[in-house]
């Protein structure tokens, strides 16, 4: 069902041109932990709900910039430092990628897109029994869920889950602007930190650079 729900919002996206792919693959990656970590952190967006005069579409991202959030944030723990600004970031996905207008977010599958074609080695997974197998070896994965797996038109929510020492970290996932975690695993964070009520849609996960 995943997959197929995937495809069909897959079908509402803007197809326009995204100019010229920036070259963020040009120098090494920060290792995880430790220093890097702090610094990393202090990148990250936590406060999408305070973002009401952003625009994003027809819409804002207040209300439907989680997808570019995310990656902003696997993007920025990646590197440790900003390469593409948010603001890069939301016109490419409004060119190619937001659906109908905005209003819908981001397609995962966009974001998918934008990656590969960017260089970086990923893996998309729409079962959610295989969530953790699919992180395994990822140094960050994005996340897309029904906020009410009982209630699909309470609507989507997409979170980046960073891997720290101790586990994953689960960053914007509420109002409040606080992390959560660390969890051992990704299902069990998601599972734990929305007290069961997430219903998985997709897993995108960053693999680790080689060494």
């Amino acid at each position: 069902m995943s997959a197929f729900l995937l495809s069909a919002y897959d079908l509402l996206i803007s197809r326009g041109s995204t100019g010229e792919r920036p070259d963020l693959l040009k120098k090494k990656s920060l290792s995880a932990g430790g220093k890097d970590a702090v610094r990393r952190a202090d990148l990250l967006i936590e406060d999408q709900k305070r973002r009401t005069a952003q625009p994003f579409g027809k819409s804002t991202v207040a209300v439907a910039g989680c997808e570019v959030i995310a990656l902003y944030n696997a993007l920025c723990w990646r590197f440790g430092e900003e390469r593409i600004s948010f603001e890069q970031l939301i016109a490419i996905f409004e060119k190619r990628g937001m659906a109908l207008g905005g209003r819908w977010g981001t397609s995962p599958k966009a974001l998918h897109r934008w990656l590969k074609k960017s260089g970086f080695r990923t893996v998309l997974e729409s079962r959610a029994s295989r969530f953790d197998e699919a992180a395994a070896g990822c140094d960050s994965v994005i996340v897309s869920f029904f906020n009410d797996r009982k209630n699909v038109l309470r609507g989507v929510h997409t979170v980046c889950m960073t891997r720290e020492a101790a586990g994953f970290v689960i960053h914007n996932l509420t109002e409040d602007g606080r992390t959560y975690g660390p969890y051992d695993q990704v299902s069990a964070g998601l599972e734990q930190a929305t007290a069961g009520k997430a219903g998985p849609l997709c897993l995108i996960g960053m693999k680790k650079d080689k060494s």
